[in-house]
C-alpha cells in the first residue's frame, strides 16, 4: 500500500503584512533622502568655501610673486553675479600711468567694489582704475553668502585670532557694504579691506571674514563655514 504524504498548505503574505513592509521601506527611504540632502548641502558649502580659501591664498601668493596688488571683489547679494572675482591691479604695476589710483586703501577698495560690473568693458571702474580679471566663481543654487546678526550661531564668537571681529555679517562679509566688498593683497603679503560707509570695516584692524551658507532643501536650515583673512595675509577656512 502506498503511503500518503501529509498535505502542506501554501501560505503567502497577508495584506496587513505587506502594508507594514511598504510602510517601513517608505520611512527608511525618506530618512535616507533627508540624510543625503543634508550631506549634499554640507559638501556643497564646504567645497565652495574651500575653493574660496584656495583662491584667496592664490591671490596673496600672486601679489608677492608679481609685486603688484591683487584684489578680490565680493558680490554677496546671492543674485546672478554673486560670487568672487580676483583682479590684477595694474595701477600698481611698474611703469603704470601716474593718473591711476593704486588699490591700497580701504577707500579705493570700496570704490572698486561698488563700481565693479562683471560683464562690462573695463568692469565699470572708470578711468582712475585699471584691473584685469584673473579668476572668478559664482555661488550655486543652494550655496550663498550668509546674512544676519548671528550667522556663526547665536552667542558664538569667531574663533581666535579672529574673535575680535564682530560676528554680524548683514552684508555677506564683515567688510561688505550694500552687498559689496573687497580685500586687497599687497606685495609685502599684507591684506587691506574695503571701508564700510566711508569708515573702517568693523574689526578690520584684525582681519575680515566671509561666511558661506548652504541651505538644506525643505528644512530651512543651513550649514556654515567661513574664510578668514588676517591683516598679515593669513588665510584660513573654518566652521563653527
Amino acid at each position: 500500500m502506498k503511503s500518503r504524504r501529509p498535505a502542506t498548505s501554501a501560505r503567502g503574505f497577508t495584506l496587513i503584512e505587506m502594508m507594514v513592509v511598504v510602510a517601513i521601506v517608505g520611512i527608511m527611504t525618506a530618512l535616507a533622502a533627508f540624510s543625503f540632502s543634508r550631506l549634499k548641502a554640507r559638501l556643497t558649502e564646504k567645497n565652495f568655501s574651500t575653493d574660496l580659501t584656495s583662491m584667496l591664498l592664490s591671490a596673496r601668493m600672486r601679489s608677492i610673486a608679481k609685486q603688484r596688488n591683487v584684489v578680490v571683489v565680493f558680490i554677496t547679494d546671492n543674485g546672478a553675479n554673486s560670487g568672487y572675482y580676483m583682479l590684477d591691479d595694474m595701477s600698481s604695476a611698474p611703469g603704470s600711468a601716474p593718473t591711476l589710483t593704486p588699490l591700497t586703501t580701504p577707500t579705493a577698495l570700496a570704490a572698486v567694489a561698488t563700481a565693479f560690473t562683471p560683464n562690462v568693458s573695463g568692469f565699470g571702474l572708470g578711468a582712475s582704475y585699471l584691473a584685469f580679471l584673473i579668476d572668478s566663481a559664482l555661488v550655486g543654487a543652494t550655496t550663498g553668502y550668509a546674512h544676519g546678526a548671528t550667522p556663526w550661531g547665536a552667542g558664538v564668537a569667531f574663533p581666535f585670532p579672529f574673535s575680535g571681529i564682530p560676528v554680524s555679517v548683514a552684508q555677506g562679509c564683515t567688510f561688505c557694504s550694500s552687498n559689496r566688498g573687497a580685500v586687497g593683497f599687497l606685495p609685502d603679503g599684507r591684506a587691506v579691506f574695503s571701508s564700510v560707509g566711508g569708515n573702517a570695516a568693523p574689526g578690520s584692524a584684525i582681519g575680515g571674514a566671509v561666511v558661506i551658507a548652504a541651505v538644506v532643501p525643505g528644512e530651512g536650515k543651513s550649514n556654515r563655514r567661513a574664510s578668514f583673512i588676517s591683516v598679515t595675509g593669513h588665510v584660513e577656512d573654518l566652521s563653527p
